[in-house]
């Protein structure tokens, strides 16, 4: 089996149990098969679709990740506003998560 059908196939049973996270998680890999392949349209919408979810469970860290990988896709398509945009939000929020996991032990 390809590792987009293996992909395809977590994303279905995850929506299917409900699991939000592991939906976005799944998007997020499907978004990284795609954009290694080339395709960053494909990539673009997978990440913000990822993206969105992870916004909506309020998952700093995922957002963080997202964030990230949208930033390669705007590297790649050389949007360089754009990167640098998303990466200093991306890092704000990994120090911020960071911080407060420091703050914890």
């Amino acid at each position: 089996m390809s590792a987009v059908a293996l992909c395809e196939e977590s994303l279905a049973l995850r929506r299917e149990l409900g699991d939000e996270g592991g939906v976005a998680m799944s998007l997020n890999t499907l978004g990284v098969v795609a954009r290694n392949r080339g395709d960053l349209t494909a990539a673009r919408t997978l990440y913000e679709e990822s993206l969105g979810l992870f916004r909506e469970l309020g998952d700093q860290w995922g957002i963080g990740l997202l964030l990230n990988n949208l930033a390669r896709v705007a590297r790649d398509l050389g949007d360089w506003t754009w990167t640098v945009e998303l990466c200093a939000e991306s890092l704000a929020l990994f120090r911020e998560a960071a911080t407060a996991a420091n703050r914890r032990r």
